[in-house]
C-alpha cells in the first residue's frame, strides 16, 4: 500500500467514525426524548439494557428494561461511546495529515480511546448497580466480571498506545544520538 492508497483510507475511516458517532449520538438523544414523550417513540428506542446481575445470570442475550435509571445511564453511556467514536475519528485524521504515529500526540489520542472503551463497559454498568436500589428499591448485585468485548478493545488500544510511547522515546533517544 502506498502512502496515497494509507491517506484515502485514514480519510474513509475517519468518515465512518464520524457517521458511526453521530449515529450514537442520535440514539443517546432519543433516549432522553424518552424519558418526556414515553408511548411517541418507536419501542426500539425505549429498550435499555438492565446491567444488573440478577437480570444477566443465565442469558447470552441483554436483558433490558424500561425505568428512568436505565434511561438516564444509556444515555450516558452513547454520550460517551459517541465522544470516543470522535476521538477514533481524529486519530484516524491525524494519520490523514501525515503526522507521524509516534508522536506524543498519537499516545495520547490512543490512551484516550482506550480508557474511554474500558469505561462505557466497566463504569456505566457499575453506575447503574449503583443507583438502581435506591430508585426502585429492587436488590441488584453489582457485577464486574461480565465484561463485554469493549473492554478488551479498550486493554489492546491501551498496549498498542504503550507501545506508540515506547516508540516515541526510542526517536527521541535516536535525535539525541545523532
Amino acid at each position: 500500500m502506498d502512502v496515497r492508497e494509507f491517506k484515502w483510507l485514514s480519510r474513509g475511516m475517519k468518515i465512518i467514525f464520524e457517521v458511526i458517532g453521530i449515529i450514537v449520538m442520535i440514539q443517546g438523544v432519543l433516549f432522553l426524548v424518552s424519558l418526556f414523550v414515553g408511548e411517541g417513540l418507536p419501542s426500539i428506542f425505549l429498550s435499555v439494557r438492565d446491567y444488573s446481575l440478577q437480570n444477566v445470570i443465565g442469558s447470552l442475550t441483554p436483558v433490558y428494561t424500561n425505568d428512568f435509571v436505565g434511561f438516564i445511564t444509556s444515555s450516558v453511556e452513547k454520550f460517551l461511546l459517541a465522544y470516543t467514536f470522535y476521538h477514533v475519528s481524529q486519530f484516524f485524521l491525524y494519520l490523514e495529515k501525515d503526522v507521524t504515529p509516534f508522536s506524543v500526540k498519537v499516545y495520547q489520542k490512543l490512551r484516550k480511546i482506550g480508557c474511554l472503551l474500558i469505561l462505557a463497559d466497566i463504569g456505566i454498568p457499575l453506575i447503574y448497580s449503583l443507583i438502581l436500589p435506591f430508585t426502585t428499591m429492587k436488590p441488584v448485585m453489582i457485577d464486574l466480571v461480565m465484561v463485554s468485548s469493549l473492554t478488551f478493545v479498550g486493554v489492546i488500544i491501551l498496549f498498542m498506545a504503550e507501545v506508540i510511547r515506547y516508540g516515541v522515546k526510542l526517536q527521541e533517544f535516536s535525535d539525541d544520538a545523532v
